[in-house]
């Protein structure tokens, strides 16, 4: 049908304006029909012209329709592709940052396991945390330089295009140990940010949605096995003298004495944590 509303009818996109496709024509094919048959019958539609008319739009019967179901395949494919690509370029450096950890998430479709595996539902909660400790300028700021890696990453590489590359950049690494350099000084005082991220991460985690999910707490394990994954690079500059002094070229004694700093902290309140933990008296 070419009615003049149909110039009208909003853009729904390319994976719902496909679905919407088939369904139009579908329905103008029946239409179609319908009206030929009821012309040749004094305006009725007798009921052994309704399977024809059924199978007009069955795409096994009708090759127009099975071209237009085929078709409609390849723009729903089209537009997941897009979709992925888009989520991907709108948080670059979400992805970068949490590489860091990424080894430690229970793999997609499985549970994760108290103590040795983080619930994917830490990312939205960790990215949150992030954000208050950077501010939403530097964040910005933060943000604008991974897109930049990554776009070049993209037009250099064109359909060969993948993260690890982005990963392995060298600029990527310098970033996110930027990011790391900068919020080392909210960890001096390590006890109570670990209480501060345990509170929050259990309020800013999304509901799980099996009971393990529900069930997985994230506690001071949890934390530490984070924690010590994000600065692991970090901690080779106290036996590599060469790492130790470029860090200390591009961020200066203070920067870097809390970074020195949070990693003797980590093992001090490790330490303190589990050995209050096993002189608990048993109930």
């Amino acid at each position: 049908m070419n009615d003049a509303t149909d110039d009208k009818q909003p853009d729904l996109g390319i994976g719902p304006g496909s679905l919407a496709r088939i369904l139009s024509v579908s329905l103008d094919i029946l239409e179609r029909n319908l009206r030929d048959h009821a012309a040749a019958n004094d305006g009725t539609v007798p009921l052994h012209a309704l399977r024809a008319i059924r199978q007009s739009v069955d795409p096994h019967t009708n090759p127009e329709m099975r071209q237009l179901v085929f078709n409609g395949w390849r723009d729903l494919q089209e537009a997941m592709h897009r979709e992925q690509t888009e989520s991907q370029r709108k948080h670059p450096l979400e992805r970068l940052i949490i590489q860091r950890f990424d080894y430690l998430l229970a793999p997609h479709g499985h549970s994760p396991v108290q103590g040795r595996t983080l619930s994917r539902r830490v990312i939205p909660a960790f990215i949150g945390a992030l954000q208050q400790m950077i501010g939403p300028d530097l964040y910005e700021e933060y943000e604008k330089r991974c897109q930049d890696i990554v776009d070049a990453t993209r037009n250099r590489m064109g359909e060969r295009f993948s993260w690890p590359v982005v990963y392995s950049d060298s600029g990527a690494h310098v970033l996110v140990t930027d990011i790391l350099v900068y919020i080392a000084r909210y960890f001096d005082d390590m006890e109570r940010r670990r209480h501060w991220m345990e509170e929050y991460f259990e309020t800013a985690m999304p509901p799980g949605q099996t009971d393990e999910e529900r069930q997985w707490e994230f506690g001071d394990t949890e934390f530490y096995l984070m924690i010590d994954a994000l600065y692991q690079d970090l901690q080779r500059a106290a036996y590599d003298l060469s790492y130790a002094a470029r860090l200390k070229k591009r961020y200066g004694e203070t920067n870097l004495g809390h970074v020195e700093s949070l990693i003797r902290n980590i093992a001090t309140d490790k330490n303190a944590t589990f050995r209050a933990d096993v002189s608990e008296p048993l109930a």
